[in-house]
């Protein structure tokens, strides 16, 4: 008997084509070279010039610096940047690596317990979210300081990086075995 996770990603793979991969390929490479750019410099204009997402070893500490020093206006500007783009863009790399995930598995053939490891996909984009969420709860609650959560905000980093880098080089992996395997039958 299948798991219902196995069901529902064979459901997937039977939606998926090869347009639908185009158009998600080509959402994503617009966001990489349109929006991303104009974002960064958009909180560069503000006055966000401290790198949270990207910083890992960040100490709680350090985050509890950050929101000091970012002062109301700051914070409150990281907040509406975390629940406004911050929450379309895992949206978009996620739907462009589920997609792309899907249509490689499908090309593979690749059948049970295998299909299993895309479901680091869906990981990557939920601890996304929780250190998005983590991290505006603490600007948000500041000055007040709840015990372990800054700890926890700062955990998911590291945590969110690795699914999210495991993610894209399950991708990676699928399509140049999908490359390879298309070479070999010429």
């Amino acid at each position: 008997m299948k798991s219902r996770w196995i069901q529902r990603i064979e459901h997937g793979l039977g939606r998926v084509n090869g347009g639908m991969a185009t158009i998600a390929s080509l959402v994503f490479l617009g966001f990489v070279m349109g929006v991303l750019p104009a974002v960064a410099q958009q909180g560069v204009e503000q006055g966000l010039t401290q790198s949270i997402d990207t910083s890992m070893g960040l100490s709680a500490d350090r985050l509890w610096a950050i929101a000091e020093g970012y002062g109301p206006s700051l914070r409150q500007a990281y907040i509406i940047q975390r629940w406004t783009f911050d929450v379309v863009w895992p949206a978009v790399y996620g739907g462009f690596l589920m997609i792309s995930a899907l249509y490689l598995v499908k090309q593979l053939r690749l059948k049970g317990n295998a299909l299993l490891v895309i479901l680091i996909i869906p990981l990557a984009v939920l601890a996304d979210f929780m250190e998005n969420s983590l991290v505006s709860l603490v600007f948000a609650l500041y000055p007040q300081r709840i015990p372990g959560l800054t700890e926890l905000a700062v955990l998911m980093i590291p945590i969110k990086w690795g699914l999210v880098s495991g993610s894209m080089l399950l991708v990676a992996g699928l399509g140049v075995w999908a490359l390879l395997r298309k070479g070999l039958k010429r």
